[in-house]
């Protein structure tokens, strides 16, 4: 199968072709049929700007900073893909990761007393 399109790029029209052939046919009961699907979910995670940390995806963007803990919390996705009864079962829990903003110099320099243990 062959696809054509035009795009309209300054003016200049750029004709794309696409071409699309069958290799192979996945059934539900094939070990490639949730791997194909977990590939999916995870480009249209990257494709909403979420960052993978672990085997997790988080929105750095919207991350919530708490200043006088030093912290920064992620808000985030996680997804899992099973087999359930006789189809695919798609689970997506809501996650945040917790994050440390000050340097492990600063922990050493607070916990020994430093010069400066504040910065």
């Amino acid at each position: 199968m062959k696809l054509i399109s035009v795009r309209d790029v300054e003016q200049e029209k750029q004709e794309i072709e696409i071409t699309i052939r069958m290799v192979a046919q996945l059934g539900p009961t094939d070990i490639m049929y949730i791997q194909f699907f977990n590939i999916i979910i995870r480009k249209c995670l990257t494709a909403m700007q979420l960052e993978e940390l672990g085997r997790h995806f988080y929105d750095r963007h919207e991350a919530i900073r708490l200043e006088a803990h030093r912290l920064e919390l992620w808000p985030g996705f996680k997804t899992t893909m099973r087999h359930h009864e006789h189809d695919v079962l798609l689970g997506v829990e809501i996650t945040h990761k917790v994050l440390r903003t000050d340097s492990c110099l600063n922990v050493m320099n607070h916990f020994r007393g430093g010069p400066n243990p504040e910065v």
